[in-house]
């Protein structure tokens, strides 16, 4: 595949975009290594250091692949400084990983509400109420996110997906559009384009991005012949 080959499924963003994870590599034995009580960290001043303790057990957790527990732990930090949007952040992601998606909504709407205007989280927050099947929530913050980050080609697609979930192909076509001018070899873009002339009737346009998705993607430019044939064109491309 010449175009996303590692196009983010719905909630990845979660994890990419906040680039607030420090990357682990647990060892076997990484349980024995989270802090209990009696090994708790102390601070300067020689006395027991909650905010560090609960750190050191949510990092050792989320290594030991337990998000469940790290969200715990993430839980108590937020609970010492509920005005932290990076924690709550942390915790969003934590409870994705979790399976906890309403979880993962609440908490970053908090972080949104406490720091505006961070394209990312709000991409983040689309694919979550993508995920949900919340069409129209997720179209709202796709939205808000490319008014910050109008060069975003992946937030021009996931918008693209909305609009054509809610049957609004010609603007899904216009999004789709904008992402091919930013990023050309965008294929699912391109097979998105192709759809949406096929919901418009218009065969030779479907026919010609077919011929340029063909160049890009063989699985993909043969889906659309088959919406093409079947002139059918209601689901969307690959998220």
């Amino acid at each position: 595949m010449t175009g996303r080959e590692a196009l983010p499924w719905a909630g990845f963003a979660l994890f990419l975009a906040f680039a607030l994870f420090v990357s682990f590599r647990p060892s076997p034995d990484r349980r024995a290594e989270i802090p209990s009580p009696e090994s708790a960290p102390v601070g300067a001043a020689g006395h027991f250091d909650p905010v560090e303790y609960h750190t050191r057990r949510a990092d050792a957790f989320e290594a030991d692949g337990s998000p469940e527990e790290a969200a715990e732990e993430y839980r108590a930090l937020v609970e010492m400084d509920p005005g932290n949007a990076i924690l709550r952040s942390h915790l969003a992601a934590v409870y994705y990983k979790a399976g906890n998606l309403d979880g993962a909504v609440a908490e970053l709407r908090e972080a949104l509400r406490l720091r505006p205007g961070n394209w990312a989280q709000l991409e983040a927050l689309g694919d979550l109420h993508a995920e949900r099947g919340e069409i129209e929530p997720a179209r709202a913050a796709y939205v808000e996110a490319l008014w910050i980050a109008p060069e975003n080609d992946l937030a021009h697609y996931k918008l693209g997906r909305m609009h054509q979930l809610l049957g609004r192909h010609g603007e899904a076509a216009r999004d789709y559009a904008r992402a091919l001018e930013i990023y050309p070899d965008f294929a699912e873009a391109r097979m998105g384009l192709g759809l949406c002339a096929v919901a418009a009737g218009d065969i030779e346009g479907a026919r010609r991005e077919q011929g340029i998705l063909a160049g890009l993607d063989a699985g993909l430019a043969a889906a659309l012949g088959e919406a093409i044939s079947s002139g059918r064109a209601d689901t969307p491309p690959p998220r």
